[in-house]
């Protein structure tokens, strides 16, 4: 089951006339069946489809496939623990599985395969242009990215990783441990709190 929770201010209420439309599609699991966030083991690789960051200031979030048959494919080929999809940042997205797995993470920044549009991006906020540490928060932060994050023994890990699925390039990016931080290792070996910043529901 998928579905949106969302809420409105009044000035929003008032330009669209108090008119709100929710959407929930229901299905059934494939033959591989249902992976849910709450599955991640220590010792698990976590692996990302894609590239992630810079597809809001892009427009790229207009224009997305979501990796539905992806999905589908590495649950029936491989033995997937956990799996989310990155539509809400990859930092806040990655929390949902360490929390419902009572897991911790460790997430290696040089690893985080980014998305030419990430490296590209100009923020009209900061004026800053490209750069690999403002494009790694972008993966870190941005969400509309629609990849695939999944959890799974090292053996399938690389495995997926060496061969991809349906042409979707998987890279591994971090580790599950015992818990209960989260980390992030920047590229020269410091370690600071992953934190979840990227967008929250219903908070201002």
């Amino acid at each position: 089951m998928g579905g949106d929770i969302a809420g409105s201010s009044p000035p929003f209420r008032r330009t669209a006339n108090g008119l709100a439309v929710t959407v929930t599609a229901v299905g059934l699991p494939g033959v591989g069946g249902l992976v849910r966030r709450s599955g991640a083991l220590p010792g698990d690789l976590i692996c990302v489809t894609g590239a992630l960051g810079g597809s809001l200031l892009s427009g790229r979030h207009l224009s997305f496939s979501p990796r539905i048959r992806e999905a589908l494919l590495l649950a029936e080929q491989f033995d997937i623990h956990a799996m989310i999809d990155v539509s809400d940042g990859l930092s806040t997205d990655l929390l949902h599985i360490a929390q419902e797995s009572a897991v911790g993470l460790e997430v290696e920044a040089a690893k985080i395969p980014l998305h030419p549009d990430a490296l590209a991006a100009r923020s009209p906020s900061r004026r800053t242009a490209g750069g690999r540490k403002a494009a790694v928060r972008r993966a870190l932060e941005d969400g509309e990215d629609y990849e695939l994050a999944f959890c799974t023994c090292e053996r399938d890990a690389k495995k997926a990783s060496r061969g991809g699925v349906l042409g979707t390039p998987v890279t591994v990016i971090g580790r599950v441990t015992e818990g209960p931080s989260s980390h992030l290792v920047l590229p020269d070996g410091r370690r600071q709190r992953l934190r979840g910043k990227g967008w929250e529901h219903l908070r201002a």
